[in-house]
C-alpha cells in the first residue's frame, strides 16, 4: 500500500500550490486544495483509537459513549474510507509505549508529541493511512435565552414542564442556568507521525431544565422554580451526535449534505 506522507505534500506544496493558486486566481477557478483535503483524498485505510485512550472517559457519558463510537466509524464508512478499530488493551499499551518514548527523549511531553509517536508505533502494527485519536470530555455551559453554546455548537435545552406556563405572563428566563455537555476532540495523523488536524465539535447537552412552582388558578409565575437534571441516557440524540463528528472531522472529510439538514432538523446547528 502506498503510504501517506504529509511530509512530502508540504515540501512540494508550497512552490505547486503558488502556482496552481496563481492560476486559479487569474482563471477565477476553484482554490487549491488543503493538506487535510489532500490527505482526505489519498487516505484509503483509517485506524481508530479507542476512545478516550490518553485520558478518563468522563464517568457521566460512561454508558453512552458506545453511540459516538459508532457515529463516528459509521461516518468514515460513508465517505468510503476502510476503518480499523484499534483494541483497547493494544491501544492503550502502545499509547503508554509513545509517551515513555517522549520522556526518555528529554522533551517535554505534550498530546502532541506524544501521538505523533503513537501513529508511528501502530504503523509497525497495522498497515494504514491515517489515525484518529477520539477523545470525548464534559464541561458545563451558560444558556443564554434557552440555548447552549458551546465548542462551535448551538443547541436549544429542553425544558421539562414547560407546558404550566403562560406566555403573557411569564418569560422563562435561563440567563443564570447552566448545563453539563459533552463534546469531541478528534487528533488527525498520518501513519509517518505528521500532524493533519485537530479540532473539537459539541455534541449535545446532557442535561435538562425542568420546572416547577405555580400557585392558585393563575399559577403565579413569581412562584416558579427549575431544577437542573441530567437526561436519561446522557447521549442518545443521533442527529446531533453525527453532525459533531462531522464538524470535528472537517476540513479533513468534507461535511455531508445530510448531515446539515438532519442536525437543522434537531435544533442544533453549527456556531
Amino acid at each position: 500500500m502506498k503510504r501517506l506522507r504529509l511530509a512530502q505534500i508540504r515540501g512540494l506544496g508550497p512552490a505547486l500550490l503558488l502556482v496552481v493558486g496563481a492560476f486559479g486566481c487569474a482563471a477565477g477557478g476553484p482554490r487549491p486544495p488543503t493538506a487535510a483535503e489532500i490527505a482526505s483524498r489519498d487516505a484509503r485505510v483509517v485506524v481508530v483509537a479507542p476512545l478516550n485512550v490518553a485520558s478518563s472517559l468522563p464517568v457521566e457519558i460512561e454508558g453512552s459513549s458506545e453511540i459516538v463510537a459508532k457515529t463516528l466509524v459509521g461516518y468514515l464508512q460513508e465517505h468510503g474510507k476502510e476503518v480499523r478499530i484499534l483494541g483497547f488493551r493494544l491501544g492503550r499499551e502502545l499509547w503508554v509505549n509513545a509517551t515513555t518514548q517522549v520522556s526518555q527523549t528529554g522533551k517535554k511531553r505534550s498530546f502532541e508529541a506524544a501521538a505523533s509517536v503513537y501513529a508511528r508505533e501502530i504503523a509497525k502494527q497495522v498497515d494504514y493511512d491515517v489515525l484518529i485519536i477520539p477523545t470525548l470530555y464534559i464541561q458545563n455551559v451558560q444558556v443564554l435565552s434557552k440555548y447552549a453554546r458551546w465548542d462551535g455548537t448551538k443547541e436549544p435545552v429542553r425544558i421539562e414542564g414547560k407546558q404550566m406556563l403562560k406566555k403573557k405572563d411569564y418569560a422563562f428566563d435561563s440567563a443564570r442556568g447552566v448545563v453539563k455537555a459533552a463534546s469531541m476532540m478528534a487528533a488527525v495523523f498520518a501513519s509517518d507521525g505528521s500532524e493533519i488536524q485537530s479540532a473539537k465539535r459539541g455534541l449535545q447537552t446532557i442535561q435538562h431544565f425542568e420546572l416547577s412552582g405555580g400557585t392558585g388558578r393563575t399559577r403565579d409565575p413569581s412562584n416558579y422554580s427549575f431544577s437542573v437534571e441530567s437526561n436519561s441516557p446522557p447521549l442518545d440524540d443521533a442527529p446531533k451526535i453525527r453532525a459533531g463528528v462531522a464538524g470535528v472531522l472537517s476540513p479533513f472529510l468534507p461535511v455531508l449534505e445530510a448531515v446539515e439538514e438532519g442536525a437543522e432538523a434537531q435544533g442544533a446547528e453549527p456556531e
